[in-house]
């Protein structure tokens, strides 16, 4: 996956979009702190009710030879005057801008919408009906024209919510850019606010990553199977309820202050486990009865009794 166009508006303006449009009296299109996700700066569009009326930012024209187009962003309504009216969010135009696909809000109900190849509006309805005021998501929408049938689909927080393919008469749709903000398509009740932050174009899925720094701490880790690795502990790592089922046949060598605080081993839960240091312990460990060969028990150290020197 390649990345073909991004901004996060820490510009603090539009600079590194292709244009912008604000029509309608009180529309309003800003970077500002409020709409921010991360940085400094977010893109706060603001339309009233009247049909027609739009707050977009227009991305660069871009070139992709995977016959893929994806778009995405952060995403937050701010406020949701929708009514019985119609409003386009994250959108993917061709480079002519005479068609387009978009994730909008139809009379308070959440689709994509597009014209097909046939040249007949289709709407389709995604799963997930609420985006609540005021919290981030992160949508998707991609195209994808590389087979016989178009393909659309959209994604909320990294995870495929509708897929809608076009098998109507004609030829594909070939996008090349990305619309942030929002544009009318029908009177609203009132006014439609929406705060975006974060855009990319990918010629393929560019999905949510998490990058996980710090450790080493093992927070809910559940492992199953066979596990046959070697694990070296060392500067005291913290293990947070640890599940292990199946069969173990590691080697473990446990250095420095090793804490423990609750490990749950084939259901029992150990409520006061060992603080191990400096302690090696290796082979013929049974987790799921803590039992160690010769004579070291986990909750306390025992030894054979003292032999007389004669």
């Amino acid at each position: 996956m390649t990345i073909l166009f991004s901004d996060g508006f820490e510009s603090g303006d539009y600079t590194g979009w292709a244009s912008t449009t604000v029509s309608g009296a009180g529309s309003t299109l800003t970077a500002n702190a409020a709409s921010a996700h991360a940085g400094s700066f977010g893109s706060d569009a603001l339309v009233t009710g009247g049909g027609g009326n739009e707050s977009t930012c227009k991305g660069t024209t871009v070139t992709t030879t995977t016959s893929v187009l994806t778009g995405q962003c952060q995403f937050r309504v701010h406020q949701n005057n929708v009514g019985g009216g119609e409003a386009y969010l994250l959108q993917l135009h061709n480079s002519g801008d005479t068609f387009g696909v978009n994730f909008e809000n139809n009379a308070g109900t959440w689709a994509i919408v597009f014209t097909n190849r046939a040249g007949s509006l289709s709407r389709t309805s995604l799963q997930q009906q609420t985006f609540t005021i005021d919290t981030w998501y992160v949508v998707e929408l991609l195209s994808d024209w590389s087979g016989a049938n178009q393909v659309y689909q959209l994604y909320v927080n990294g995870t495929l919510d509708t897929t809608v393919t076009d098998s109507s008469s004609g030829s594909n749709r070939v996008y090349a850019k990305v619309l942030g903000g929002i544009y009318t398509a029908n009177g609203m009740a009132g006014n439609f606010e929406t705060y975006s932050d974060e855009y990319k174009v990918g010629d393929a899925y560019i999905g949510t990553t998490t990058t996980l720094s710090g450790g080493p701490t093992l927070v809910d880790v559940a492992v199953a199977g066979t596990l046959a690795e070697t694990y070296v502990l060392t500067g005291g790592p913290t293990l947070s309820a640890l599940s292990l089922a199946g069969t173990l046949a590691e080697t473990y060598s446990l250095t420095g202050a090793v804490t423990v605080p609750r490990l749950a081993v084939a259901g029992a839960l150990v409520a006061d486990p060992p603080r191990l240091t400096a302690r090696s312990v290796t082979a013929g460990v049974a987790l799921a009865t803590q039992s160690v060969p010769a004579t070291v028990a986990l909750g306390s150290l025992s030894k054979p009794a003292p032999v007389p020197l004669v």
